[in-house]
């Protein structure tokens, strides 16, 4: 078996830009994608020991550039044990032929993993979805609403209570944040927290 280079990143579109670095990079072939949870993505390519060093090395670069704290961790396996192939984890994919970047945006068959999520974006909306959406903008605007009634102390500590993925997202949909939307990936919990509680105890 060749070598195996998996880079693990958070979130898909990290993945992505993992993946076309990888197989522009050097002689390698994407061998899956695998969706762990938590918004945490790995995919695994395969070739020559050179090839797949550089192609990790690359795409790790890559993506640490596209946001800090979108790569959580790569490795490459040099010789990976024949035995390793017949473990659930990599058996479901390594027998079909190596995955494209190309081909997974063309097709639109099951296994073509990155047209997954584009198909149900894709899909009409129907009335439980809009519902759910409008739900959403109404707790969206009821929690900024809340938010700029706390006083100094009481909004730092609701802040504080909140996960980054929801700091983030509310960062975002504030009109003159302090911060822009490309910034606002790269900076850590504390710091997003004081502009935040800044920019509600001023609007």
């Amino acid at each position: 078996m060749n070598a195996l280079g998996l880079i693990e990143t958070q979130g898909l579109l990290a993945a992505i830009e993992a993946s076309d670095v990888m197989l522009k990079t050097a002689e390698v072939n994407l061998l899956s994608k695998e969706i762990v949870g938590g918004g945490l993505v790995t995919v695994m390519v395969t070739g020559d020991v050179g090839a797949v060093k550089t192609a990790v090395a690359a795409a790790a670069s890559s993506v640490e550039r596209l946001g800090k704290d979108l790569l959580c961790s790569k490795h490459v396996i040099a010789r990976p044990d024949e035995s390793l192939m017949c473990t659930q984890l990599i058996m479901s994919t390594a027998q079909e032929e190596p995955i494209k970047i190309q081909t997974a945006l063309d097709e639109t068959t099951e296994d073509a993993p990155v047209l997954k999520l584009e198909d149900e974006l894709s899909e009409v909306p129907t009335i439980e979805k809009t519902e759910q959406i409008n739900e959403e903008v109404t707790n969206q605007e009821s929690l900024e609403i809340s938010l700029k009634k706390l006083n100094e102390e009481e909004l730092k500590a609701t802040l504080s209570g909140m996960k980054i993925v929801d700091l983030r997202k509310l960062a975002k949909k504030q009109s003159h944040f302090s911060i822009t939307n490309k910034e606002i990936y790269k900076i850590n919990k504390e710091k997003l927290i004081e502009a935040l509680s800044n920019y509600f105890n001023r609007n």
